[in-house]
């Protein structure tokens, strides 16, 4: 790992005189490994931007593709969009454009483990960050400080399948990195197939101000084999918890228990609300389909008194739960007082049992 960052770390010294500084390095550095790491992984891209076709350009023409290149692939849908989105080249001289890929392309980066690629990527955002000083904050944080708030927070997934793990300010990405390598220690990421999608697909969600970290975000999370949610924003003026929380007030308060139940109720509010949900792998709604759910409302009196059952009837379900399990409890213990009878030779006959003399079973 040290050779791979060293290596890449020396050339961008190199591209300091053209221009370009640490911050523009790394970025202009995530987009190449990107292409790389695609091709050796067969992925198909349109037409003149993969790893191939730039490879072989030189030149004038290699820095004209380089551009086109990146300009196509941020109209992209998913992950690549996103990494590429906004994307813009920063080198002027084609020798240092041309020189980069041939370092990238000396390694065989999948052939990599993962935790070597992600150190490696992390390690040049650390020297950046030490390198750049102004706002390095929000490049790097230090790791043993992300990993004892980890440690003290323990994000397990596992425990709930809706359950998030969310950095509001994330930067690039260094506490949603930690907490899914902390889950990786507690478990040595040995997951079920549907455990191991949720956890690497839904679960780790953030957002950021700026565009060049939430980019270096979602690389580093891609390296650690992790898809991410990072969205582009300001956490603080949108409220990045409305992203999933819409607030309903009622004009008046008395209406507030009967719209709730309205609301979660398979046969009205719920099911007009899934059918105008959109998006296939986060299905989501906006403030437009909210307001414009029909709420059935009768007289005040009755929507007081359908509150008032409804409760009774939950009550009753609870109390109900609660003597299952109870008997449910009972059962398994005299499950083991069975056994532990059985063992001892102690068990009767019906016969036996009902006249009082010993018999054997």
């Amino acid at each position: 790992m040290t050779d791979v960052v060293g290596k890449l770390w020396g050339f961008c010294h190199v591209l300091r005189h053209d221009g370009i500084d640490y911050g523009d390095y790394i970025e202009q550095l995530t987009y190449l490994l990107f292409l790389k790491m695609a091709d050796e992984r067969g992925i198909e891209l349109p037409e003149a931007t993969d790893w191939p076709y730039l490879r072989k350009q030189s030149g004038t023409d290699l820095l004209d593709s380089y551009i086109e290149a990146l300009r196509v692939l941020g109209r992209q849908h998913g992950m690549l969009g996103d990494i590429f989105s906004g994307a813009q080249s920063r080198f002027t001289n084609p020798v240092n454009l041309h020189k980069l890929i041939g370092i990238i392309d000396e390694t065989e980066w999948t052939a990599l483990d993962t935790d070597v690629k992600a150190a490696a990527f992390e390690g040049l955002l650390e020297k950046a960050a030490a390198e750049g000083k102004k706002g390095a904050g929000q490049y790097f944080t230090p790791r043993p400080l992300i990993q004892s708030m980890v440690r003290c927070i323990k994000p397990d997934p596992r425990v709930s399948k809706d359950f998030k793990i969310g950095d509001p300010a994330c930067g690039t990405g260094g506490f949603l990195v930690a907490a899914y390598e902390w889950l990786k220690d507690q478990t040595g990421g040995a997951f079920d197939r549907e455990t191991a999608q949720r956890i690497r697909k839904q679960t780790y969600y953030g957002q950021d101000l700026v565009a060049r970290p939430r980019r270096l975000a979602l690389m580093n999370l891609y390296l650690h084999q992790v898809e991410p949610h990072i969205t582009l924003g300001d956490s603080i003026y949108e409220a990045y918890v409305n992203q999933h929380v819409a607030l309903v007030r009622p004009v008046l308060p008395d209406l507030t228990e009967y719209l709730h139940l309205w609301t979660i109720s398979p046969q009205h509010g719920r099911k007009k609300l899934s059918a105008d949900a959109y998006g296939a792998g986060k299905p989501g709604l906006n403030l437009d389909n909210i307001r414009t759910m029909p709420v059935g409302l009768p007289p005040i009196e009755e929507q007081i008194e359908i509150v008032a059952r409804t409760k009774a009837l939950f009550a009753l379900a609870d109390r109900i739960h609660e003597r299952v399990a109870t008997a449910t409890r009972q059962v398994g213990r005299s499950s083991h007082a069975v056994l532990a009878k059985a063992f001892h030779g102690e068990l009767l006959t019906v016969d036996a049992a009902v006249s009082g003399t010993p018999g054997e079973i």
